[in-house]
């Protein structure tokens, strides 16, 4: 249960316990550390495939926010808020930087990749890259007092202190 509560906290995909624990103080603790739908052992694979598609056809519906810790990020609106506390319009480009973190998360994005994605027709050095990066790190630390975008020498950046 503790996995599935880590999980929960950090991504938006959806979690579908399968188990022989029947219970109800078994479901109660699954739901509870963040599962999306509870599976008892034995069960007809076509009832799993029924539930897969089901939360496959909610997240898509879900899929327009991304929620990070307690960060989260409105895809339609570019907007983005930490906490519960005002949310603050970014650009275009500070939008794809943040969405690429985020989706990345725990992991990071590489120098490279975030480049080529964000500036695919151009021939933008790194140097461009931090700008744009460093000006999304000082928006986001001027919103809420926090240092949300680390920078791992020589490798890329990462999200941190966002739980």
């Amino acid at each position: 249960m503790i996995f599935c509560h880590r999980i929960y906290s950090r991504v938006l995909t959806p979690i579908l316990l399968m188990t022989a624990k029947d219970q109800i103080e078994d479901k109660v603790a699954g739901f509870g550390n963040g599962a999306d739908d509870y599976l008892v052992k034995p069960f007809h694979l076509q009832e799993l495939v029924l539930r897969i598609n089901a939360l496959h056809e909610r997240g898509k519906l879900q899929a327009k926010c991304l929620q990070v810790g307690q960060l989260s990020f409105d895809l339609r609106t570019l907007k983005v808020s930490y906490a519960q506390q005002t949310a603050i319009q970014l650009t275009a480009t500070h939008a794809r930087i943040l969405e690429m973190l985020m989706r990345a998360m725990p992991a990071y994005v590489p120098y490279q990749a975030m480049a080529e994605a964000l500036f695919p027709d151009k021939v933008l050095g790194i140097k461009t890259l931090r700008t744009h990066v460093y000006s999304l790190r000082k928006l986001l630390l001027n919103a809420y007092d926090i240092s949300m975008i680390q920078t791992l020498p020589n490798s890329g950046y990462i999200m941190s202190n966002i739980d």
